[in-house]
């Protein structure tokens, strides 16, 4: 959630948790992780803890 305390991007998101937790990004933990973390976005957003909207053609996550 704190990473979601500005507007920020899926990608920009994803690259946060990475760099947060040390983790080397290769295309199926891109794909792996960022299925799970899409997942947790909108289970967040539908308990009403994040909201989504669309900024210069990106859906922005935000806290």
């Amino acid at each position: 959630m704190s990473m979601c305390s500005e507007p920020v991007s899926f990608e920009h998101l994803l690259k946060k948790l990475f760099e947060t937790y040390d983790l080397r990004m290769t295309f199926e933990q891109h794909a792996l992780v960022g299925s799970t973390v899409r997942s947790y976005l909108t289970y967040l957003t539908n308990e009403g803890r994040l909201h989504s909207m669309i900024e210069n053609n990106l859906l922005m996550w935000e806290h």
